[in-house]
C-alpha cells in the first residue's frame, strides 16, 4: 500500500509540469508504465502490508536514530505500531478505482485526502527527495564516471579479444554447469523440485502458492528446477536462453550469484554464475500446476 501511495504522489507532483520538464518516467510517452502497474489488480495483504512497513519505519529509526528530526516528523508522536495500524487499515488504495482517481485531480486534492497511506506518503517525499538527490550526487554520478573509465581502461588492456556490454548488441559466451566453492563448502550446481519443498515454509518469505502445494503429488519432485553456469552474466541478462550444443534450449537465465549481483566490473571465473531455470522445470509446472496445456504445446511446437 505504501508504494502505491508514494506511486501516486509522485505522479500526481510530476504532472503538474509540463511533460519535458519531468523526469523520463514521468514524460508523457512513459506514463502508460505508471497507469499499468497502478492499475493493475494487486492482492493486498494487511498482515504483510503491515509487516513490512514496520520493519522500514524501524531500519529507518535504527539508521537515522530515534531523535531525528524525520524520523520523529513522520511518526508525529505515535508508536510504529500505531501508525503502521492506522495507515494499513484506514487506507483505501486496494481499490484500483479509488488510487487511479488521484490522477485527475491535481496535488491540490491530493493534499486533502483523509487516506492516512496517502498523507503518509506526502510526508515522507520530502525527505525522500532530499534522499534521493544525495544519492545521486554520491553514489550515482561518481559510480557512473568510474565505471567509464574502468571499461576504457579494460579495452585497452584486453584490445580486440574484449566484447561489448551493456550496449544492446546481442552476444553469447559458452558455459559449464558449474557449482562453486564459497570459502569451504563446495555450492552444488543444480536444485530439485523436491528441493523447493522442502525449504518452503508456512509463511511468508518462503511460502509457496496454494496451487503448488496442491499440486505437489502429481509433480516429478526429482526435476531439475534451477542450476548455476559458468557463463558470463550481468544485469539485463534475465530471460536470456541458455542452449546446449544441439541447439536446444535448455533454460533461462533469472540470475547471477551474490558474485555476480554485487560486482558488475568483474567477472570471477572460479566463482561468478548466471542462474537458469530448466526448461523441463517450466513444462513440468506449466501442466501440473497451472494447467496451462495450450502454452506447453506452443512451446514445445506441437
Amino acid at each position: 500500500l505504501f508504494h502505491l501511495a508514494r506511486m501516486v504522489v509522485r505522479t500526481v507532483k510530476a504532472l503538474e509540469k509540463e511533460s519535458a520538464n519531468r523526469e523520463s518516467q514521468y514524460q508523457d510517452h512513459n506514463l502508460y508504465r505508471i497507469t499499468r502497474a497502478l492499475s493493475g489488480d494487486i492482492p493486498v495483504d494487511t498482515s504483510v502490508e503491515k509487516m513490512t512497513l514496520s520493519l522500514s519505519i524501524k531500519w529507518l529509526q535504527e539508521y537515522l536514530g530515534r531523535n531525528d528530526p524525520d524520523v520523529t516528523a513522520i511518526l508525529d508522536g505515535r508508536t510504529i505500531k500505531e501508525l503502521v495500524n492506522e495507515t494499513v487499515s484506514g487506507s483505501k488504495l486496494a481499490s484500483v478505482e479509488y488510487r487511479m482517481g488521484f490522477l485527475s485531480k491535481g496535488l491540490e486534492v491530493l493534499k486533502q485526502s483523509e487516506d492516512p497511506m496517502i498523507q503518509l506518503a506526502l510526508k515522507i517525499e520530502p525527505f525522500a527527495e532530499r534522499a534521493r538527490e544525495k544519492y545521486v550526487n554520491e553514489v550515482s554520478i561518481p559510480v557512473e564516471i568510474a565505471a567509464k573509465k574502468i571499461t576504457a581502461l579494460y579495452a585497452m588492456t584486453k584490445g580486440s579479444n574484449s566484447f561489448p556490454d551493456d550496449d544492446f548488441i546481442y552476444t553469447y559466451n559458452v558455459g559449464h554447469i558449474k557449482g562453486w566453492r564459497e570459502h569451504s563448502d563446495e555450492q552444488p550446481s543444480q536444485t530439485t523440485v523436491m528441493q523447493l519443498f522442502q525449504r518452503a515454509e508456512s509463511k511468508e518469505p518462503f511460502q509457496l502458492p496454494e496451487s503448488w502445494v496442491a499440486a505437489k503429488n502429481s509433480l516429478d519432485l526429482s526435476t531439475n528446477l534451477n542450476f548455476t553456469t559458468s557463463n558470463y552474466v550481468l544485469e539485463g541478462s534475465s530471460g536470456g536462453p541458455i542452449i546446449n550444443p544441439n541447439g536446444s534450449v535448455v533454460g533461462v537465465v533469472f540470475d547471477g550469484n551474490h558474485h555476480v549481483t554485487t560486482n558488475p566490473f568483474w567477472f570471477d571465473k572460479e566463482r561468478s554464475r548466471a542462474v537458469g531455470v530448466n526448461s523441463e522445470a517450466i513444462i513440468e509446472v506449466l501442466e501440473k500446476v497451472y494447467g496451462a496445456n495450450e502454452l506447453v504445446s506452443e512451446l514445445q511446437n506441437e
